[in-house]
């Protein structure tokens, strides 16, 4: 049984099985496997002080360590509440006027249709999805994880500055490389049954 726990040990603090570890959460993580992603980031964790040979234990230090970390996943909540509510009201901005004008069509209607309906129904889901008190799992979630987290919406924010990069700079090439592929097809993907359109009278 010792060689077996040494065995483990062994692995969990070599140099390789932190990193593996912490890569493994931060996918988790980003897949919203928020359970798998705690298990490992406490995986890493172990591997970390295992391998750093962290200074010896001591109730003050670990006081302190635990206030700051709170700290710093507080301040880091905040910060992808701000974000989240944000691309909230960004996306139902979007919806809004097309839901208003479906609905101001039956204002004058004695029953309520399905614009009106619909209107209410995006109204109120919008409004449980921006209220903190429904989304508790959520920000404990981000104050407890949040150097995997932060870390996850940081790679998030890259791969979004490269989509909008490819799509105002590089659209054209892409565009070309694909139609020209698509030359190699005995088929217009435009007008696949070769209709042709009349002249309106």
């Amino acid at each position: 049984m010792d060689a077996i726990f040494a065995f483990i040990a062994g692995i969990m603090f070599s140099w390789y099985f932190w990193p593996i570890a912490f890569i493994a959460s931060l996918f988790f993580e980003s897949f919203e496997r928020n359970g798998f992603a705690v298990f490992t980031a406490i995986l890493a964790g172990f591997g970390i002080y295992g391998f750093f040979g962290i200074a010896e234990f001591s109730w003050v230090g670990l006081f302190i360590g635990i206030a700051i970390y709170i700290g710093a996943g507080f301040a880091h909540a905040v910060f992808r509440w701000y974000r989240y509510v944000d691309n909230k009201v960004e996306y139902f901005a979007k919806k809004l006027p097309g839901l208003k004008t479906a609905a101001e069509g039956e204002r004058n209607s004695m029953t309520a249709g399905n614009g009106k309906r619909n209107l209410e129904t995006a109204v109120q889901s919008h409004k449980n999805e921006t209220n903190y008190r429904n989304r508790l799992d959520k920000i404990s979630y981000w104050v407890l994880m949040w150097p995997i987290s932060s870390l996850s919406h940081l790679f998030g924010d890259i791969v979004i500055l490269i989509q909008k990069a490819i799509s105002q700079f590089f659209s054209g090439l892409f565009d070309r490389i694909t139609s020209k592929a698509n030359a190699k097809l005995d088929i217009d993907l435009d007008n696949p049954l070769g209709v042709q359109e009349l002249d309106s009278v």
